[in-house]
């Protein structure tokens, strides 16, 4: 199969990651050979996940405790 993601999570689990910049191809291999290698696809997995994390972070809305259901 041939996939193509802009979520980084969806091909984290792929045999081969391609990282494709202006038609070229600038860097391949697994997601986790890829993140160790720093380049391109870390910097992008980077931005991402720290975009998540920002959207994940405590509003300073206090949380609620429910009642567990009956």
């Amino acid at each position: 199969s041939f996939v193509i993601a802009h979520r980084l999570s969806t091909i984290r689990n792929a045999d081969q990651v391609l990282v494709v910049e202006e038609g070229q191809i600038v860097e391949r291999g697994t997601h986790q050979s890829l993140l160790e290698a720093r380049g391109r696809y870390y910097e992008i997995y980077q931005m991402q996940f720290r975009e998540e994390e920002k959207a994940l972070a405590p509003s300073g809305i206090p949380a609620q405790r429910l009642a567990p259901a009956a």
